[in-house]
């Protein structure tokens, strides 16, 4: 996809938002290691109220398993045991654990 000429190029917010969805979808099929489809997600939420409008709707928080984060971390499973800590680690019931990926997003972000 052609990167945007300076200025946004004239584009519409919804244009914008639709290339970034489509570039989103494409870190995703090839399994981007960072998690660049998260950070274009959070990108375009910002953009929705770059009009100074409210966004429209929240975008949807998913959990991944420990298995999919550590992928994205590029770390191994056993991480998460030594950062209990981490603000993005949500503990739901007894063992099971989950990572909330916006909260990954603005971890990895703020590093």
């Amino acid at each position: 996809m052609d990167a945007l000429p300076p200025g946004g190029g004239g584009v519409t917010r919804e244009e914008l938002l639709a290339r970034w969805q489509v570039r989103a979808a494409e870190a995703e099929q090839i399994g981007a290691l960072a998690p660049v489809a998260t950070l274009l997600r959070a990108l375009m939420a910002e953009a929705e109220a770059v009009d100074g409008m409210p966004v429209s709707r929240p975008a949807p928080d998913t959990m991944l398993t420990l298995d999919e984060a550590a992928a994205r971390l590029q770390v191994p499973k056993r991480w998460f045991t030594e950062h209990r800590d981490l603000p993005f680690l949500k503990r739901l019931s007894g063992v099971t654990v989950r990572v909330s990926e916006k909260e990954l997003a603005r971890w990895v972000a703020s590093r």
